[in-house]
């Protein structure tokens, strides 16, 4: 919903008068209450924090968190946006759901993971399915919010698996983005920021939100989607887990870091 926010913020200035007013103070009141800040300045890694106005490239995490009421919750998505304004380019990479590796602060290993107000979205399905009773025909289909969510969960009838979910995900986040950007979805855009601020939570504050609207807005419009390459299979506890190779992560880690023009 990030994305879909800040498309809204760009064609606001089409709008114009008392209703872009509106809009905007409504977004405005949105954001405040879905910001949630960290409990930290700066990443350890980090000489000094990452200010987005500079103009530099960034990357943003988002998390699809399974979580039921008062509970801690786990990352069931997981979505690495990298995002240069000076290439205008934007990589989308997908993290396995069930990727083996050290959970900060814990101390050990362990699985990485423990656009209905819109009125739908379209993408193009190259797999036929059916799940959850609701059928998928292959080619270019309209989704709903409780299709786009059966539609993105499914993964025991794709043969490439989580794999196969992952890239629906992708399709249906990228069909979000574009709807986002277009007028028409001024119409719709109270409902939305009703479920915005019901299901999303985010470090970025309203001003980091409008500089990325107006210095990374381009890069949309050339989008490389990254699958992290590894082997799945049960561990000696009988747990499913999916291992990356160290090389793949080092390939990963050099291709985003050249993304991100990081050097160090």
């Amino acid at each position: 919903m990030l994305f879909w926010i800040l498309g809204i913020i760009g064609v606001l200035v089409i709008a114009g008068g008392v209703y872009a007013y509106t809009v905007y103070s409504n977004v405005s009141n949105t954001l405040n209450i879905v910001h949630k800040p960290l409990d930290r300045d700066k990443s350890d890694k980090r000489d000094k924090k990452v200010e987005i106005s500079d103009n530099k490239p960034i990357s943003i995490l988002l998390m699809g968190v399974d979580q039921e009421d008062n509970g801690t919750g786990r990352s069931d998505s997981l979505m690495l946006f990298t995002l240069n304004p000076k290439t205008k380019s934007m990589k989308i990479t997908s993290i396995s759901r069930d990727s083996y590796t050290e959970i900060v602060g814990k101390g050990k290993k362990d699985k990485i993971n423990h656009a209905y107000a819109f009125g739908g979205v379209d993408v193009n399905n190259d797999l036929e399915f059916t799940s959850r009773d609701q059928h998928f025909a292959k080619g270019n289909i309209h989704l709903n919010g409780e299709t786009a969510l059966k539609y993105t969960r499914m993964r025991y009838e794709d043969p490439r698996g989580d794999f196969g979910r992952q890239m629906r995900q992708r399709q249906v986040i990228q069909a979000v983005i574009k709807k986002g950007a277009n007028v028409s979805s001024l119409a719709s855009y109270g409902d939305v920021l009703k479920a915005i601020e019901k299901n999303v939570k985010t470090s970025l504050t309203q001003d980091q939100m409008f500089d990325i609207q107006k210095n990374y807005k381009d890069c949309v419009q050339n989008t490389e989607e990254i699958q992290v390459p590894g082997d799945g299979h049960k561990a000696a506890d009988g747990i499913w887990y999916y291992y990356v190779p160290d090389a793949a992560k080092q390939d990963l880690t050099n291709k985003l870091r050249a993304h991100l023009e990081v050097t160090k």
